[in-house]
């Protein structure tokens, strides 16, 4: 949308599903993620961009991100050095190109797939994220362990992608929305 409230008609990525969490990136990049397989950014040539994509300020495509997840991206967060932190259903071995991440991955700035958060032991699906301003990393979803520790919905994760062992509500139903 314009400031004033009005659509901006300049603005159309067209992706060719549904758009589910949208994250903005300092330099005003745009990050979306959810069920589309494809965009046709501003009525321009269709591009081939599984789950998750990063947009110029302008709506174009910034060909640069596209680790391909295997399945819908359900929450983005970016972290305070810029990394960004996807969740969702996806999981195995060819979860980002070729490489496994289940339910959570950390891409580098670049669109690299991180190679420090690796949390393959966790349980379902990551719903929800947040960054804390100290870098911690807050999810929720559908799981009742996280690298092997009873963590019922909701966990936290060091910088470094380790548990925090402090934090444990322990939430008796699954979390969709987390907000710092």
């Amino acid at each position: 949308l314009n400031t004033d409230g009005t659509i901006d008609t300049t603005f159309n990525p067209s992706p060719n599903g549904f758009v589910r969490t949208i994250a903005l990136q300092a330099d005003g990049r745009i990050l979306i993620g959810g069920g589309f397989n494809s965009l046709t950014p501003n009525g321009g040539a269709f591009v081939v961009n599984k789950y998750l994509a990063r947009l110029n300020t302008d709506g174009t495509l910034d060909p640069s991100v596209n680790p391909a997840p295997n399945d819908q991206v359900f929450t983005i967060a970016v972290q305070p050095d810029n990394k960004i932190v996807v969740g969702g259903p996806f999981y195995s071995a060819n979860s980002f190109k070729g490489q496994m991440r289940n339910r959570i991955a950390r891409l580098e700035v670049d669109g690299r797939l991180d190679q420090t958060l690796n949390l393959n032991a966790l349980g379902s699906v990551v719903r929800a994220n947040a960054v804390q301003p100290d870098g911690k990393i807050l999810i929720g979803g559908t799981f009742t362990s996280v690298l092997g520790v009873a963590r019922k919905n909701i966990a936290r994760l060091n910088t470094d992608g380790t548990l925090d062992t402090t934090f444990n509500p322990s939430a008796n139903d699954f979390i969709d929305a987390i907000a710092v």
